[in-house]
Parts: structure tokens; sequence; C-alpha cells
């Protein structure tokens, strides 16, 4: 991709305001024109040409949401690894995820301790209280907070306290999707591992029966398992079986001519079983990353 002046400043300009919008940051210095023009500079200057397209595209890629804030951080850390008065400068750049909080919890103390009657922040602090243990909802905490005479009294701080519990709520939301998506990635590995489990399996059974076909291994003697199955294979035939598992490794050892017919069998039904199911979850998990993974970015769009 070909960078102008103008599309280079645009880009981190745009990145800046929509991360500022995203976290509703206002409540730290914002970088006005000039001040993203001379970073800008800077950059091009220390990094040249190569390295500065890699900024430039990692900054793109956030803007349109492949990664998050902690992700632009990262990819950052490298890129300007060799420049850790860039680097700051880029932090300088981003609004601070927990500013609102911040400001909210600190403006709030310096106001309510001067109040002649302590009483009101102890009421304060309860209040907050039973919002972080969860045992109140934020509607019925905003409303107790919103009745205190000290909120009346100070509408700004009421102002503040909206943007608290909106960003607290974004937080919330946030851990609440990336949960369901974490739990999704869990289940595919899971059963991933159980398909290769059975492939695995059905391979090493399908050898030895050729090999007792072929005359390679008297099918008439006992065999050692370890020479043909890992434990991870044994495991999966205790698996199918369940609570007979045992008795039926004890037959592989002692009849497998007989057995391993048999135990082919069930590991392809159970191999069949197992690929529909994992087809089917393909569109549960589908449809859970289509509907949540965006929301795990910091901003909710349908």
């Amino acid at each position: 991709m070909e960078w102008t002046r103008e599309d280079e400043l645009q880009l981190v300009q745009q990145v800046i305001a929509d991360e500022r919008d995203v976290l509703l940051g206002r409540y730290r210095r914002v970088k006005n024109a000039n001040d993203i023009e001379a970073y800008v500079k800077s950059l091009r200057l220390k990094l040249g040409d190569s390295r500065y397209v890699v900024f430039l595209e990692a900054m793109n890629d956030f803007r349109i949401r492949r990664f998050n804030r902690a992700g632009i951080i990262s990819r950052m850390r490298q890129v300007l690894k060799e420049h850790p008065d860039l680097m700051d400068g880029f932090m300088e750049l981003l609004p601070d995820e927990y500013g609102p909080t911040t400001n909210f919890l600190s403006n709030s103390k310096e106001l309510l301790v001067r109040t002649e009657d302590d009483s009101v922040y102890r009421t304060f602090l309860t209040i907050l209280n039973n919002y972080c243990l969860e045992s109140k909802s934020k509607s019925e905490v905003y409303r107790e907070l919103a009745s205190m005479s000290f909120f009346r009294d100070h509408p700004d701080m009421l102002a503040e306290l909206k943007v608290f519990f909106k960003v607290d709520l974004l937080k919330k939301e946030r851990k609440k999707y990336r949960k369901i998506l974490f739990s999704c990635e869990d289940d595919m590995f899971e059963l991933d591992m159980l398909l290769e489990s059975f492939k695995q399996t059905v391979n090493c059974v399908e050898e030895l029966l050729e090999k007792f076909n072929d005359g390679t291994i008297d099918p008439h003697d006992p065999i050692r398992l370890e020479d043909h199955f890992s434990s991870r294979n044994l495991s999966c035939v205790r698996y199918i079986y369940g609570k007979s598992g045992l008795e039926v490794i004890g037959l592989m050892q002692t009849n497998a001519i007989q057995a391993l017919p048999v135990i082919l069998m069930r590991l392809k039904q159970k191999q069949e079983e197992a690929t529909r199911f994992r087809a089917e979850c393909n569109k549960v998990w589908a449809e859970s990353f289509a509907k949540y993974h965006r929301k795990t970015l910091g901003y909710f769009q349908d």
C-alpha cells in the first residue's frame, strides 16, 4: 500500500480519535494535530522507510480492529524496541483506559472528605462496594448514589458517575464475551485432539492387521502392545469402551486377531460420530465468533 503524507496523518489521527471515543478518555490531554504531525515526522526520520511502513500497517490493522489495544501496544513494542522515546510518545497518544474510573474515584473522594459528616463518604463506599460484590445491580447502585445529597449538589460529579458506570459496564461486557469465546476455543481444541487420537489409533490397528494378513507377524502369538501402540492409542481404546476398557486392552494382547477387527469397527464408528459432531459444533462456534468477537474489542456494534 502506498502512503501519502496526508494518509499517514489521517490514519494516526483517526486511530487516536476512535480509541478515545471507545474508551471515553476525555480526562486525558488529547494530542492536537501539531503534536501528531511532529511525532509522525520523528517516527519516519528515526525508523527509516521500511520500518515506518510496518508502523503504519500496524496502525491500520488496529484501526480496522484486527487486534485490540493490548495487541497494538505489544506490536509497537516490537516495532519501536530500539527507540524507547518513540514508544513513550506512542503511549502518550493513546487515551488512558482507566482514566474515567480513576478520575471519578479520586475526584469523589476529594470532595466527599471535605464534608463535615464523614458518614457521607462511608455511605458512598458502602454503595460502591455492593456494586463491586455484585450484590446490587448497576441501576440500583446508580439510583442510590444519585439520590445522595452530595451528587444532587454536584451535577458535574453525577455526570462523571454516568461515565464511570458506562466504562465499568464495558469492561464487564468484554470480559463476559471473551469468556464465551475462550470456552469455544477450549471445546474446539479438545474435540480436535479427540479426532486426532481416533485417527492415529485407527491407523495403528489397520497397520497391525495388515501385518497379520501378510504374515509379517503370527496372528496367533501374543503381542507386545507397546511395540505397536502408543499410550495415547491405548487410552483412546479405553475411552471408547469405558469401564470395559482394561478388559479390552487385555484381549488385544492375548487374542489380537479376533479383538482388533471389532475394535477397529468401534473406533471408526466413534470417529464418524465425532466428525459429525464437529461439523455441528462448527456452526455453533461460527455463530458465536460472529456474534461476540467484535464485542470483545471494546465497542458494541451489532
